[in-house]
């Protein structure tokens, strides 16, 4: 984790603001200010006033330093605080557009410390400033960027942390050289695909921007259908997390993309997109399992999706690190992570024991799988 940090940088005027003064020039500022591989609508301002609306309560305390030179904001350390659940600790750290319930959970991807190229060093360091000084009990970050200037700052106290590793999938490959860069075996299944959907009269196209609120509701019922069939509460199942779309939605519908199967005028599956410059992020998806089982919808609507795209890049976000649809359709891996940073002696404390029991849940877990192969 490493970064390009120039030699000779101006004196930056910290100054902590409210969130009364998340102004005009506030977010404008915070969309100029991100890095260049890091700027999408997932981290934009659009994004995180909306995150804002929807999300904030008013226990929670906003941690938003600002750096100024001659009067203009260079740099943002975008955090805030919730309150401890347990008597006696002290609040936990959150970046601006995490933190919200997890079964809410909107997935506000690739944030960082947002500065300048001519600040960098100047802002890490205020950054571990602020964690020595600060008495926090943790800090919780989701899929950042491994090569993020707030990994890079958090670089001290990683081996007090506990992370999870995970891969940004993405396919740039032309629309014509996806198919052949996809293994024999992915491509037999499109094959198969395309003669069942033959047969089934169906066909995949993208949707009008007007049939996306509608097909918005198909997609989140048979999103819903298929999770709870497994006994799993599915993404919609908190009334924030669709309100929080649904929202989005309308303020930035020129940011949305839907694909789609149909079978007559029946939609069997969806793909939903939120839209960069040059990149479809794929969100969410839907498919009636019982309608069109045969057709394995998951897989071969993505691969339709990625041979039709209109953006030159697609991005299926974060995923596990092998093994997945994701790394098995992409053709470019950026290393990411999420961590729980201890803070205190008390959250080390705590961090030790969930780390020995984790283990101690693995060697368990072997010994009954070496049990039960004898």
């Amino acid at each position: 984790m490493s970064a390009q940090i120039p030699s000779q940088e101006p004196t930056l005027l910290w100054s902590r603001i409210s969130i009364d003064e998340l102004d005009a020039e506030f977010w404008s500022a915070w969309d100029a200010l991100r890095q260049q591989h890091l700027v999408n609508f997932i981290n934009s301002a659009t994004w995180l006033q909306n995150w804002l609306s929807v999300f904030w309560q008013d226990n929670w305390q906003l941690e938003m330093d600002v750096a100024r030179v001659d009067g203009k904001i260079k740099a943002i350390l975008p955090f805030y605080t919730q309150p401890s659940r347990m008597l006696l600790q002290a609040p936990r750290l959150y970046l601006l557009g995490q933190g919200e319930a997890e079964a809410a959970g909107v997935a506000s991807e690739y944030l960082d410390i947002l500065c300048d190229n001519t600040t960098q060093n100047n802002v890490v360091n205020f950054m571990r400033s602020k964690i020595k000084k600060q008495h926090y009990f943790e800090l919780k970050a989701n899929a950042l960027l491994q090569d993020s200037l707030l990994c890079v700052a958090l670089a001290p106290w990683l081996k007090q942390a506990d992370i999870r590793f995970t891969t940004r999938f993405q396919q740039s490959l032309s629309n014509s050289n996806i198919l052949a860069s996809l293994s024999k075996n992915t491509r037999n299944r499109y094959k198969r695909f395309k003669n069942q959907k033959d047969r089934h009269q169906a066909q995949t196209r993208w949707l009008a921007a007007e049939e996306i609120p509608a097909a918005w509701i198909q997609l989140k019922v048979m999103h819903q259908q298929r999770w709870q069939s497994q006994g799993k509460a599915g993404a919609f199942s908190h009334p924030k997390f669709d309100q929080f779309h649904v929202a989005l939605q309308s303020q930035s519908a020129q940011q949305c993309y839907m694909s789609g199967l149909f079978i007559g005028e029946k939609a069997v599956a969806l793909n939903f997109y939120y839209a960069s410059d040059d990149t479809l992020h794929f969100y969410q998806s839907g498919w009636d399992q019982d309608g069109c089982h045969e057709l394995s919808p998951g897989l071969n609507l993505h691969i339709w999706s990625l041979l039709h795209k209109p953006l030159a890049n697609y991005d299926f976000m974060m995923g596990a690190q092998t093994g997945s649809y994701k790394e098995k359709l992409s053709n470019k891996k950026t290393p990411m992570l999420s961590l729980v940073l201890a803070l205190n002696w008390q959250s080390r404390f705590l961090l030790r024991l969930k780390k020995i029991k984790r283990l101690a849940l693995t060697q368990i877990a072997k010994h009954r799988d070496h049990f039960n192969s004898k």
